[in-house]
């Protein structure tokens, strides 16, 4: 039987990994690597050029079509790029075109979304390979794939994707069965409740949601912890006495006997934490966003520790 033959549209280290799991599996030939030259993919390249893997830039993919043709793809692979791409690329396989999306479709479609499952207080999650299908819309295609963990009691905007990562990362020799089976899925139907979040959307648009619960705060907070990832996102920031301020660091501390919540951030008040319903929020460095000055809490307007 000759090998299915696979293009790979990917990026980061799970790029890389799963690019690896195929070259490794004597039923693949990895026939086209499509990468992103503005990102750190030298891993990705190197693994490429020593397996004599065409590669494709994707900012001229489009001019690349008839040399993609050429290739005879059977299955076209996005692991972990945020490209969108065209139908006439998506069109290129004969068996289809297949997606890696961090969440347990059809909840949570689009970008972001990792944030949004610990804001909306999520106690599962979940990831999905599926089939790209360009006339549905976005992570609407048929599922091929998906695996369901639960999320922990501090879970970052950081670990979640990690944790994603790693899932799909151990879900792709599965992957490649089925592919490798020429697998028939079922097709999805997507609720209109299944809301899809654009890429600019994000918790409470930034700001750390004051006077409310401790619950609602914490999970804000740690929906825009990306650390030590670099993001185009704004960070977290919160407004004391008419300033704004990024949060650089924090700590949640439950306490259920605070019964009332901080309306108004001062900076006497806030020395010690800004207190919601059942606990304080404390945040031990800020930037000034209009002067970029990384600051601990007690030196913002010359309050010193007492």
């Amino acid at each position: 039987m000759d090998p299915v033959r696979l293009a790979f549209i990917a990026n980061g280290a799970m790029g890389d990994q799963c690019l690896n799991i195929a070259l490794g599996d004597t039923r693949i030939k990895v026939a086209a690597l499509g990468v992103d030259n503005r990102l750190a993919n030298s891993q990705l390249l190197r693994t490429a050029s020593r397996e004599n893997i065409p590669i494709f830039e994707l900012s001229s993919l489009q001019d690349e079509i008839e040399n993609l043709r050429k290739l005879h793809i059977d299955y076209l692979l996005n692991v972990n790029s945020r490209v969108i791409l065209r139908k006439e690329i998506l069109e290129l396989p004969t068996r289809g075109s297949l997606n890696f999306h961090n969440s347990f479709l059809p909840d949570y479609r689009g970008l972001n979304v990792c944030s949004w499952a610990i804001y909306n207080g999520e106690e599962e999650y979940g990831v999905t390979w599926h089939f790209i299908d360009a006339d549905k819309g976005i992570d609407a295609g048929a599922n091929v794939l998906q695996r369901r963990f639960p999320l922990c009691g501090n879970e970052t905007a950081y670990s979640l994707i990690v944790r994603c990562v790693e899932v799909g990362i151990h879900m792709f020799p599965e992957l490649i069965d089925l592919l490798v089976a020429d697998v028939t899925p079922s097709p999805v139907t997507v609720r209109p409740s299944s809301r899809l979040f654009l890429g600019r959307e994000i918790p409470n648009n930034g700001k750390v949601p004051i006077g409310g619960e401790f619950e609602i705060a914490y999970r804000f907070l740690r929906a825009m912890d990306f650390r030590p990832l670099k993001t185009e996102l704004i960070p977290a920031f919160v407004e004391i006495e008419g300033e704004l301020f990024d949060v650089v660091s924090y700590r949640g501390l439950r306490d259920p006997e605070v019964k009332q919540a901080d309306h108004v951030v001062t900076l006497e008040r806030c020395r010690s934490g800004i207190h919601f319903i059942g606990g304080t929020i404390q945040l031990p460095r800020l930037r000034k966003q209009s002067t970029g000055e990384l600051l601990a809490l007690t030196e913002i307007g010359g309050v010193a520790d007492r």
